[in-house]
C-alpha cells in the first residue's frame, strides 16, 4: 500500500480514535457562535418596518389571498420578484402572527445562525485555516447587519442557507473534504446538492455563481477538476444561467429597471463594476458610516483613479495565481470566489436599485467569506512565522494565538454590530441616519417625508419631496407618486397631482393604481377618450391586471360594445377568479348578449364570494327567471329580501316570480309591499 495511502487513513483514524474531546470542543465552538450572532442582532427585536418590505409582506395581496400559494408559484407576474421560495416563507410566516414585525425579525436572526454554523462547517470540511473566524466574521460583521435587519432581505438569507447545504452536499460527493480519495463520488450526495442548489435560486437568483465557485475549490484543492466533477457542474451552471436570465427579464420588465437612468455606456459599466469591486473590502475594513443608500457616484468621465483602481482589480488575481507555486492556491481561490460571487451585482446588468446607488451592504452577504477567507489566511499565516521566529510553533501555541486573535477581532467588532442594529430603531431612524451622511439621498428624503406626512406635519414632508423631486431630476417614480398624492390628498388639486402621476407612470409605467386614479380624475371631468386611452395603454403594459381589465369592460359596456366589454372582463375573470366586480359586470355583459346559460356560472360565483352583495342575488334571479327556472329565482329574491327587506325592488320581482308560479295573493302582498316601501321612500 502507498505510503501516501497509510498516511491517510493513520490521520482519519487517528481523528476517529478521539471523539470525544474533538466533539466536546465543537459543540462549545457551535454554541459560542450561535450565541454571539444572538447577542450582535439581539436589538432587532424592536425594529420594524423599512423600504419595500410593504410590498413583499405588508401589504402584499398573495399573503392574504385564499390562492395566495398557488399563485406565488404558477402566476409570476403575481410577485414582485419571481422568488417563489422566499414568498412561501413569508405566507407561513404571515399564517401564525400576521404582519406584526417581531416574528420576521426572529427568523432572520435564526436564519443567520443556522448560515454561519453551516458555512463553518463547510469550511471545516475544507480545511480553511481560521475557520471557525471566518464563519464568526460572516456572523457578526457590520455589513451583515442591513440583511439580518431588513424583512425583505430574507430572500438573503434564505439562499444563503441552501447554497451552503448544496455546497456542503457536492463538496462530500467530490470527495473534497478528502482529496487524496479516488473513490467515486456517491449520487445520494449530488442528488440532494441538486435540489438544495434549484432551492437556492428560488430563493435569490445570486446562486447561481454556486457551480463556478465550486469548479475554482475543486481545482484549490487538487490543483484540477476531475471530468467526472467537472461534467456535474454542468446542469447547474444551465439552471443558474436560465433562472439569472429569468430575474434580469423581470427586472427590466416588471420591475422596469430601464428607461435614461439605466442607459449607461460599456466605458460607464466598466467603472461601475471596479468601483463596485474596490468598495466592498473597504467596507469590511473600515465600516464605517454604513448606509441604506450610498453616494450615487458620478461616472460620466473614466478618472486618473479609476485607471488605478481598474489596473489595480487585474493585478491582485494575476499576481496571486502567478505566486501560488510559492504561497499556495489558497489566495488566489479566495479572491476569486469574491470575484464571482459579486459578479451579478457589479452593474455589468442593469437593475432597478442604481437608481439610488450603485452599492448596497446586503449585496456582499455571501461575497465578503471569500475576502474574510483571504484576510483570515493572512492572518494565520503571520501568525505561523511569528511564532516560528520566537521558537514556539506548537500545535497548543498555535491554537491559542489563534484563539487571542479571534477573540480580539470580535471584541473590537461585535459592539459596532450591536450599534448598527439600533441605527432600525426605530425604522424612521435608518433614513435620518443616512441623511446625516449622505443628504443627497433623495430615497432617504422622501421615507423621511411621508413618515412627517403620516404624522400630521404635511408641509415639512411637503418641503423634503419637493427637495428629493429636485435631486432625482424629477425622474425618480416614487417621489413623484408621493408628490402627487400629496397634492391630490393634502392640497386637493388634482390637476397638478396628475401632472406628477404622469412624470411616475413616464418613469414606471407598471402602476396599475395611478393609471386607476388619472382615468378617474378624466372620468370626473368627462373626457371619455382620454381615460379609455389610458386603460388601453394600461392593458398593453400590465396585460395581467386584473383592476385595469375591470375597468376596461366596464367602460365597452356603458359604450354599449358588449362584445368587447365581455372579452376584457373574460380575461380579468380568469386572472382573478374571486373578484366579485368582475364576475358581476362578465354576468351582465353576457345577459345584455342574451347569453344566460353563460352568465350563470359567474353570477354562482359572485353570490358565493359575496353572499351579501344584494345586486349580486337580484340580477341572478332574473337571469333565472327569464330561463325559467322559478323556484331557483324565487330562492335568490328571497336572499336578496332578508338582506334588504326595503327596497321596492325586490318586492315587484318576487310579485313576478309568485304569479308566474300561481300565487296571485303573495304577488300581491309582495306588490303592496313594495309600494309602501316607496311611499316611505318620497
Amino acid at each position: 500500500m502507498p505510503a501516501d495511502t497509510i498516511a491517510r487513513k493513520v490521520r482519519i483514524m487517528t481523528d476517529s480514535a478521539l471523539p470525544v474531546p474533538r466533539r466536546r470542543n465543537e459543540i462549545i465552538a457551535g454554541i459560542l457562535l450561535a450565541l454571539i450572532t444572538l447577542i450582535a442582532y439581539l436589538p432587532l427585536v424592536k425594529a420594524g418596518y423599512i423600504w419595500d418590505d410593504g410590498g413583499w409582506v405588508v401589504h402584499n395581496p398573495l399573503m392574504t389571498s385564499p390562492h395566495g400559494l398557488w399563485d406565488i408559484w404558477f402566476e409570476p407576474s403575481k410577485s414582485l420578484q419571481y422568488y417563489p421560495l422566499v414568498f412561501t416563507g413569508f405566507w407561513i410566516e404571515h399564517q401564525f402572527w400576521g404582519i406584526a414585525p417581531l416574528g420576521y425579525h426572529l427568523v432572520n436572526i435564526f436564519l443567520q445562525m443556522i448560515d454561519a454554523l453551516l458555512l463553518w462547517r463547510i469550511l471545516k470540511m475544507l480545511r480553511v485555516p481560521g475557520a471557525w473566524l471566518v464563519a464568526a466574521l460572516f456572523a457578526v460583521h457590520p455589513v451583515q447587519v442591513e440583511t439580518v435587519a431588513w424583512v425583505t432581505e430574507q430572500k438573503n438569507l434564505l439562499s444563503a442557507l441552501f447554497v451552503f447545504l448544496a455546497a456542503g452536499a457536492w463538496i462530500r460527493f467530490a470527495h473534497l473534504d478528502d482529496p487524496e480519495s479516488t473513490a467515486p463520488g456517491q449520487w445520494k450526495y449530488f442528488i440532494f446538492g441538486s435540489i438544495a442548489f434549484v432551492l437556492a435560486l428560488l430563493a435569490k437568483t445570486d446562486a447561481c455563481t454556486l457551480p463556478a465557485v465550486l469548479w475554482m475549490i475543486a481545482w484549490w484543492k487538487r490543483g484540477t477538476v476531475r471530468r467526472r466533477e467537472g461534467w456535474s457542474l454542468v446542469p447547474w451552471f444551465v439552471v443558474g444561467l436560465l433562472m439569472g436570465f429569468v430575474t434580469i427579464y423581470i427586472e427590466h420588465v416588471k420591475v422596469h429597471a430601464a428607461g435614461s437612468r439605466f442607459h449607461f455606456t460599456p466605458v460607464q459599466h466598466l467603472i461601475i463594476a471596479v468601483r463596485d469591486l474596490w468598495f466592498y473590502p473597504a467596507k469590511l475594513f473600515w465600516p464605517y458610516p454604513l448606509l441604506a443608500v450610498y453616494h450615487r457616484w458620478d461616472i460620466h468621465h473614466l478618472s486618473g483613479l479609476d485607471v488605478w483602481a481598474i489596473i489595480g482589480a487585474l493585478a491582485v488575481p494575476i499576481g496571486l495565481l502567478a505566486l501560488s507555486r510559492r504561497i499556495g492556491r489558497g489566495p488566489f481561490c479566495a479572491v476569486a470566489v469574491y470575484g464571482l460571487t459579486i459578479s451579478p451585482v457589479l452593474g455589468l446588468a442593469s437593475f432597478y436599485t442604481e437608481t439610488y446607488s450603485f452599492v448596497a451592504d446586503h449585496y456582499q452577504y455571501i461575497p465578503c467569506i471569500g475576502l474574510f477567507a483571504f484576510f483570515v489566511g493572512i492572518g494565520d499565516f503571520l501568525l505561523r512565522r511569528m511564532q516560528l521566529s520566537a521558537g514556539t510553533v506548537t500545535a497548543r501555541g498555535q491554537k491559542v494565538g489563534g484563539l487571542v486573535i479571534s477573540a480580539c477581532v470580535l471584541v473590537a467588532l461585535i459592539p459596532v454590530t450591536f450599534e448598527q442594529t439600533l441605527v432600525y430603531i426605530p425604522s424612521i431612524h435608518l433614513w435620518t441616519h443616512n441623511i446625516k451622511y449622505n443628504p443627497d439621498a433623495f430615497a432617504a428624503l422622501d421615507n423621511i417625508a411621508v413618515y412627517d406626512i403620516k404624522h400630521h406635519h404635511p408641509d415639512e414632508g411637503m418641503a423634503l419631496l419637493q427637495k428629493a423631486w429636485r435631486i432625482s431630476h424629477g425622474e425618480d417614480p416614487t417621489v413623484n407618486t408621493d408628490l402627487g398624492n400629496m397634492y391630490d390628498s393634502y392640497y386637493h388639486d388634482p390637476a397638478k397631482a396628475m401632472s406628477y402621476y404622469r412624470r411616475s407612470l413616464a418613469a414606471d409605467p407598471q402602476q396599475p393604481a395611478l393609471i386607476l386614479a388619472l382615468v378617474k380624475w378624466y372620468e370626473a371631468h368627462k373626457n371619455w377618450r382620454m381615460a379609455y386611452n389610458d386603460l388601453m395603454h394600461g392593458v398593453e403594459v400590465l396585460p395581467q391586471s386584473a383592476d385595469l381589465r375591470y375597468q376596461l369592460g366596464k367602460f365597452d359596456m356603458m359604450a354599449g360594445n358588449l362584445p368587447v366589454a365581455a372579452a376584457q372582463l373574460s380575461i380579468a375573470t380568469r386572472i382573478e377568479p374571486h373578484n366579485t366586480k368582475a364576475n358581476y359586470r362578465m354576468a351582465l355583459a353576457l345577459m345584455g348578449l342574451n347569453r344566460r346559460r353563460e352568465a350563470v356560472p359567474y353570477f354562482r360565483r359572485v353570490v358565493k364570494v359575496s353572499p351579501q352583495f344584494v345586486p349580486g342575488h337580484v340580477s341572478y334571479a332574473r337571469c333565472l327567471f327569464l330561463m325559467g327556472h322559478d323556484h331557483a329565482a324565487l330562492e335568490q329574491l328571497r336572499l336578496a329580501e332578508k338582506l334588504a327587506p326595503n327596497v321596492p325592488v325586490i318586492h315587484l320581482a318576487l310579485a313576478a316570480v309568485l304569479k308566474k308560479l300561481g300565487h296571485p295573493r303573495q304577488a300581491a302582498a309582495e306588490k303592496q309591499l313594495a309600494a309602501s316601501h316607496k311611499t316611505v321612500k318620497k
